[in-house]
């Protein structure tokens, strides 16, 4: 009987245990994304968007606080004075202790020699190039987003295929052991394919950890910090013979719609209406200003209330040359900016170019990866049944393993890699979002 309770209790204590202790390590439940779904959640993760969004919010902000500067300002002022001891003189004269002042200031630019509308256009002109550089970052954001996922497909399609070599290496491994038994083998022939297997599956262990790193880098990019595994859908497909818009085109479309391009040509007019302002320094500047005060204190009918109204006209006579230098600094900022705008202009034509031409290279190298692949498949399998009639040497099959190994892995990258030279033209062209409508999971 007790040895029933007794085991009735260490079932009851293991069930427990099981119940509350805490899950394993990789143990969370796995996230199936697609592609969409993975640059919408990139798109999401404030870490990767927010900056850009903050440096929008600050543009919005300067203009409304430049705009604010054509309109009138109110200010109050307050202040106390109390002397103590009070000298024997105060109080004959008749001033209180304590003293009390309250007063209402209002002034109003009439005219800023064209300071104020400058300063709302840069304004204006700095919000529209946030906007930009917001935009360019969010294609940045897409392309590291898409970039994250293809990784980890090419890092999961490599780990298949290392699998497949050990699996390959193992069973001529159980081959070359029966040949051997059958004296149709040598103990050299033993050797060399178990420090093949053992390379293979030092390879799937390389693989096992790429495969890792590369799952972490697109959750961190993501913004997903569980242990949950990530199951991604298979990559939208590009077909090999969709329409590459010419060179010409992809370069016109490139110098108009990239983003950091539309950016420079809103901090050149930036620089250009600071110039203006600049030169503009000889023009006065004409304010109205309105005050109402009140002064009171403690002695019996002592107040004292007033009203003034004033017109006031300011401008720069002699600055000692120092305006003029401001001029020149404007000047050579402008030209910087130009010279800026031009360079801009000329890296993208090559980036172009080279996207271009890298696109009908990946499709080349893909087409060859493929027919290299099947001629590999064909060998390997030829040489193996050599091999099994003993027409071939031990070491011709691990040279087959081998080319195998390779084909598959190159095949694999060549697919990816036209994907993304794809990608990276439309990226170059500044039409991300155009690549995500084109691109079909059933190409």
């Amino acid at each position: 009987m007790r040895k029933k309770e007794t085991a009735s209790f260490g079932l009851v204590l293991l069930i427990l245990v099981l119940f509350f202790s805490p899950p394993a390590a990789g143990s969370g439940n796995p996230l199936r994304i697609s592609l969409e779904e993975a640059v919408t959640m990139a798109l999401e993760n404030r870490i990767n968007l927010g900056a850009a969004a903050a440096a929008v919010t600050e543009a919005e902000a300067n203009l409304k606080k430049a705009e604010a500067a054509r309109w009138p300002g109110l200010t109050l002022s307050a202040s106390g004075t109390k002397i103590s001891p009070e000298p024997p003189t105060m109080g004959m004269a008749g001033i209180p202790n304590p003293y009390y002042s309250t007063g209402f200031t209002l002034s109003w630019p009439l005219y800023a020699g064209g300071k104020v509308s400058s300063g709302i256009k840069m304004a204006r002109l700095g919000l529209e190039a946030a906007r930009a550089d917001y935009e360019k970052r969010r294609e940045e954001v897409i392309s590291a987003a898409v970039n994250g996922y293809v990784n980890l497909l090419k890092a999961e399609g490599l780990l298949e295929i290392s699998r497949r070599q050990v699996e390959i290496v193992k069973e001529h491994l159980e081959m070359v052991e029966l040949k051997m038994a059958l004296g149709a083998a040598t103990k050299t022939d033993l050797l060399e394919t178990r420090v093949r297997l053992s390379q293979a599956e030092q390879g799937l262990a390389r693989t096992e950890h790429g495969r890792a790193l590369a799952e972490m880098n697109l959750k961190n990019l993501l913004g997903l910090t569980g242990d949950e595994e990530l199951i991604l859908a298979e990559l939208p497909g590009v077909e090999k013979d969709f329409s590459l818009p010419a060179l010409e085109e992809a370069t016109g479309t490139a110098l108009e719609c990239r983003k950091e391009l539309v950016g420079l040509r809103y901090y050149l007019a930036i620089a250009e209406e600071n110039l203006e302002m600049a030169k503009g320094f000889w023009k006065p500047t004409v304010a109205l200003v309105g005050r109402y005060a009140e002064d009171q204190g403690k002695s019996p009918g002592f107040s004292d209330s007033t009203l003034t109204v004033s017109l006031g006209l300011e401008a720069s006579l002699f600055s000692g040359g120092g305006k003029l230098a401001e001029i020149k600094e404007k000047e050579a900022a402008l030209a910087k900016g130009e010279y800026n705008y031009r360079q801009a202009v000329e890296g993208i034509k090559l980036e172009v170019k080279q996207k271009h031409l890298a696109v009908t290279e990946k499709l080349h190298g893909l087409e060859l990866a493929v027919l290299t692949l099947q001629q590999a498949e064909e060998n390997y399998e030829f040489t193996r049944a050599r091999y099994e009639l003993g027409a071939a040497q031990n070491l011709e099959v691990l040279m087959a393993q081998n080319t195998l190994y390779q084909c598959r892995f190159e095949e694999l990258s060549a697919s990816y890699d036209y994907f993304l030279a794809v990608m990276e033209l439309y990226q170059a062209m500044g039409k991300m979002e155009q690549f995500l409508e084109e691109v079909k999971p059933d190409a």
